[in-house]
Order: C-alpha cells, then structure tokens, then sequence
C-alpha cells in the first residue's frame, strides 16, 4: 500500500470498492430501523462513540505504518494528527445534534482507503488522491440519490459534503501522513484526462440531483 500497488489483481481491488459500496447502500433502507434500536436500548450517543474509536484505532494503525515502513518523520505525524483532530472535532459537533450522522465518516472513510487501494494500479502520481476523493463523492452523491426512492428518507447536499468531506480527508492523510514513496508528483496527461472525466461526471450527477426539485417530482410521479 505504501511501497508498491496492492498485491491482488485491479479487478479484485475494485471487487472490494463495489463490496463495500453495496454494503453502504444496503443500509439505506435499514437506517431508521437501527438507529432506532440502538438508541432505545444504549442511547444514540453510542454512534459518536463508535466513530471515535474507528479514529483512534486508524490513526494508530497509520502510524504503526510510518513507523515500520519509512523512517520516521515528524510532518508525518503533525498530518495524521491533525487529520485525526479534525475528525475527531466533526464527529463530537456532528454528536451533539445528529450522532447517526457520525457514522458517514466511517463508511466514507474506509470507502476511500478502498479507492485508494484499487487506484494505485493505473494512477501513481498526485492525481491519484484527488481523483479518490472525487469517487468516493459521486458514489456519496448516488447514495443521497437512492434515499429519495426509500420511504422516511430525504436527499441531502449536506451529507453529501459529509461523504466527500470524510474521504478528501482519507486521501490527506494518506498523501502527506503515509507518503507512499512509489507515487511519483507530477500527473502525466492519461492521469489528468481520468481526472478531469470524474470531475464532469460528478458536475453532472451533482448537478441532476439540484434540478431534481420538488415540483419537478410531484410532475413526473
């Protein structure tokens, strides 16, 4: 992950992207059913909880990389702990208000470790995180997409922003915190083509979903 590509073959790294996304997706129409069971029986602040410790545990598993797999490096360090704060500092405001919301960074946070991961086999240079930051969030928008056909669930470009916000932060820690040493720093043009085909994807799908208004549904339902 930090010397080389994944040992396993791109289609297998991108099984793992599509595993996780279906599972994202499949808790759609189970959400308000599990947050009400939790908060009946341990309370809602468990999902902040949960959260927290998920960003405990990754820090600590990123720095345990930077320490066996380069020398160590105090700009490392200063990056995965600011990122951790941030996290950290969302995930308690996000609990003081909606803590099932928390949980957005957990999913959009492995979903971007995953990206990252099936990435490295055709993109290895600096593009590469801005381009899993920009999947991560047309994935992000399609799940907000899927809520309007799920009963009691609602659109939202706030936690659309939530999702890319929680994946760009992913791809931080692992450009400036990591360092994986076989990214080299300029893009070639294939990288910036890619790059560019992701973001006039993301402008289109983000841009469907606003013209998507409510007169317009009530039209065509």
């Amino acid at each position: 992950m930090l010397l080389r590509p994944p040992r396993e073959s791109r289609s297998i790294s991108w099984l793992f992207v599509v595993i996780w996304t279906l599972i994202i997706f499949v808790t759609i129409p189970l959400a308000r059913t599990i947050q009400k069971y939790v908060s009946l029986h341990w309370g809602r602040d468990l999902f902040t909880y949960t959260v927290l410790i998920a960003i405990v545990i990754a820090f600590v598993v990123a720095a345990i990389h930077v320490i066996r797999h380069r020398s160590i490096s105090r700009d490392s360090y200063l990056w995965l702990i600011a990122v951790a704060v941030i996290l950290i500092g969302y995930t308690i405001k996000l609990g003081e208000k909606s803590p099932e919301e928390a949980i957005h960074f957990f999913q959009y946070g492995m979903l971007s470790i995953l990206v990252y991961r099936a990435l490295t086999h055709r993109v290895q240079d600096i593009s590469l995180y801005l381009s899993g930051a920009i999947i991560c969030g047309i994935i992000g928008a399609l799940d907000e997409a899927v809520q309007w056909l799920i009963p009691d669930r609602y659109w939202s470009l706030r936690d659309i922003w939530i999702n890319f916000f929680a994946s760009s932060l992913v791809q931080i820690g692992i450009a400036k915190g990591l360092k994986p040493s076989f990214i080299a720093k300029l893009p070639n043009r294939a990288s910036l083509r890619f790059l560019c085909c992701l973001l006039l994807v993301a402008v289109v799908l983000v841009g469907a979903c606003l013209l998507n208004t409510p007169r317009r549904i009530a039209w065509y339902a």
